[in-house]
């Protein structure tokens, strides 16, 4: 059974720690996450930023399905921890279990902290 996916504070979660850049280019706003080499665009720099946290919140996803979610994040040299229990569960203004501010993402990806031990075992 694959975990479940978007629910903040959710057991056994992993916490993902990133940062962002937001930059005008043409008339365009962009949003970059350089680590994970994924970035998103929109008419406002605050419309660029929502729509990374989904590009992001889809990659994750995608990541967590494929099983490739710590190796992914191993290779680019993005730091992650187990969550303290209730540690998502703050009453955050977050969009899909990603909250930003001021460059900094944290993203919570609730039911991988088994697959998080057993990688970290493995490696």
């Amino acid at each position: 059974m694959k975990p479940a996916i978007g629910i903040p504070g959710y057991s056994d979660a992993v916490a993902v720690f990133l940062e962002c850049k937001s930059f005008k280019e043409g008339g365009i706003h962009i949003a970059r996450c350089e680590r994970l080499r994924l970035s998103d665009q929109g008419e406002t720099e605050e419309q660029a930023r929502e729509n990374l946290q989904s590009t992001l919140w889809l990659f994750f996803k995608t990541c967590v399905e494929r099983g490739t979610l710590f190796k992914v994040l191993d290779e680019r040299g993005v730091q992650y921890a187990r969550m303290s229990p209730g540690g998502g569960s703050q009453n955050h203004s977050a969009q899909k279990g990603i909250y930003m501010r001021d460059g900094q993402v944290l993203a919570w990806i609730p039911g991988v902290a088994e697959g998080m031990d057993a990688h970290r075992a493995a490696h």
